[in-house]
Parts: structure tokens; sequence; C-alpha cells
């Protein structure tokens, strides 16, 4: 059976020079697949190829066997949803609108009351119920955050009417999140994987969370995936350490849970 989303082989070149290069990966309903790497290594342009917000230069990206760029944009809307990094609007929306951004124009058509329903279920999914009357340029850094999680949360019950097999893509979703709703939204996000299910795809910098909460590990460097597999093989110290220029120790602890600590007196020249 076809991956629901794959790359294969893919490569990005901008400003002259290649972000990403030679990269495979393939997204399996059921698995939380997350990426660390360095700034500029390369994980946001790998997750806007396989999105379909950039169109390769090398290689191909597939959906169920299907190359992307043949894929009805209402169809890919209804099989995967995406938050990103930050996220600005220039109109004064209240909460509750832009959660219901997620559902205009996808999935099945449904009575009023039902995509309320929808918005209110994915609002409070996220801890922002409380948030939905406010203006959402009024809002900080991390409680938009909680609502741009609710909006992509709503796309997928949307879409689920149409598309079985969904995705969801996560790019550093939990930056500017207190430590109480990183593990919440990340449950969330496992949950989902595990009882939807979805493939979910997180690009995450800590190393000990993306370890917790993933399937498969990639680790990505100048462009490349220079590793990727279960987390317990993946985080070996050397190729943290050259990846990320910081001496690393990995103190024992239960296994299969490998646990990352930074050594802080100086980055690794």
């Amino acid at each position: 059976m076809s991956a629901l989303f794959e790359a294969e082989d893919a490569g990005y070149a901008a400003g002259g020079r290649m972000l990403v290069r030679e990269a495979d990966l393939a997204l399996e309903p059921g698995r939380v697949v997350a990426i660390v790497g360095p700034n500029g290594a390369g994980k946001t342009t790998l997750m806007k190829l396989m999105t379909g917000e950039l169109t390769p230069h090398a290689g191909a990206i597939r959906s169920l066997g299907a190359p992307l760029g043949r894929i009805p944009a209402w169809r890919l809307a209804c099989r995967r949803a995406v938050m990103a990094q930050s996220t600005r609007l220039a109109f004064p929306f209240a909460v509750h609108e832009v959660v219901r951004l997620g559902i205009e124009g996808i999935g099945r058509a449904r009575a009023p009351e039902a995509a309320l329903s929808l918005v209110a279920e994915a609002l409070e999914r996220a801890d922002a119920l409380a948030l939905a009357g406010r203006d959402y340029q009024t809002l900080s850094g991390g409680e938009q955050q909680r609502v741009q999680f609710a909006r992509a949360l709503c796309q997928l019950r949307a879409g689920a009417s149409v598309e079985a097999a969904q995705a969801l893509f996560l790019d550093e979703p939990i930056a500017s999140l207190d430590l109480c709703h990183q593990l919440a939204l990340l449950d969330a996000a496992r949950d989902l994987a595990r009882h939807a299910p979805v493939a979910v795809l997180a690009i995450l910098h800590d190393l000990n969370l993306a370890a917790h909460y993933a399937d498969h590990l990639v680790v990505m460097d100048q462009g490349a995936i220079v590793a990727a597999g279960p987390p317990a093989a993946v985080l070996d110290p050397a190729l943290l350490r050259r990846v990320f220029r910081v001496a690393m120790a990995m103190p024992a602890g239960p296994p299969p849970m490998p646990f990352v600590l930074p050594q802080f007196c100086r980055p690794v020249a």
C-alpha cells in the first residue's frame, strides 16, 4: 500500500543553494514522525514540500501513490491540515472565526449547528475554548498557537467526511507554549495518531520531547536527512555532537526512552 504522504529523493533549491537534498520520508497513519536539526537544516522546507506548499526541483512528493501536484486543492485540504510556525492575520477576526476557517469549503456540507459544534470541540481540545470570543490579534503568541492548533484539528474533523486517511503537519507547534500546553498539544497529536488514526509530522527543537512522542525520529543537517529510525537508535551522542555542534550526554534512563543532556560549557568547534 502506498504511503499517505511520501518524499522520494526530493530536492529543493533557492538563492543558489540546496535547502533540501535527496530526502526520502514516508508518513503512515497511526505514527508520529518528528524532525529535529539545527536552524537552517531544511526541516521547514521539507515539510512545505510534503504539504504541497512548495514544488520539488528534484525527486517527487506523492500522496497515496499520486503526485501531489495532480491532487485537487480541495481534496488535499481534506487529506491534510497544516499548522505553520506563525500565522499573521490582517483583519480583526474573533478566535472562533479563525478556527471556523478550518472547515470553510472542506468536507461535506453540514448544518450551521454542526459546524459550531466542530469549532467548540476543537477549541476545547486545544484548551482554547475560553478564548472563543476574543480578538485573535490581542492574544499572546502561545494563545495564538493554541488557536491555530484548534483550526488544524477542526480541518481534520471536517475533512474526515471525505478522506479516511489524513495527516497533520506541525511546524514548531510548541515554540511559544508553556510547559503544560506543550505536553497537552503533543498528547493531543499523539492521540490523533493512535485513535483516529492520523499520520503526524512534527518539527521540534526539544530532543527529549521528540524522543518521548515520536515513533520515528528524523535528523536533518545542511538540507539532508542524516539519520532516521526509532528515537533510541537515532539519538547517538556522536551524531548529535556532529549535527548540533554541542557535546551531549545521555544519562541512563528507563528503556527504551533515551534522555539527552546538553553539556553547556561551550559549543563544539
